[in-house]
């Protein structure tokens, strides 16, 4: 079912990579993991989307506060880590599900 059809209202944020491309990215969750923050997104989801039967990409990235208007989106660099936090979103969101 789409966001569209149940009426909810979506975050998007653009992500501005270091190669000069940009991309609109839906905002899946932010959360809060081993006392930091992780901010979840999804490319090219939109109010159409299907999101329990299309295929999606997403990014993890850990979220920095700069300011109450300003904030910072850092690379996991390691596998490791990316991992283990993967699994407590997935985890997380699968367990809302039920």
């Amino acid at each position: 079912m789409s966001c569209k059809e149940l009426n909810c209202e979506l975050d998007f944020i653009t992500l501005d990579f270091e190669d000069g491309a940009s991309e609109e990215c839906l905002v899946a969750g932010l959360y809060e993991i081993e006392g930091k923050k992780y901010l979840s997104v999804v490319v090219g989801a939109n109010e159409e989307t299907d999101f329990e039967n299309d295929e999606l990409e997403g990014y993890i990235y850990e979220y920095v506060d700069a300011n109450e208007e300003e904030f910072e989106l850092i690379d996991i660099e390691s596998d490791d880590e990316f991992n283990r936090i993967a699994g407590i979103i997935e985890a997380y969101e699968e367990g809302k599900e039920d």
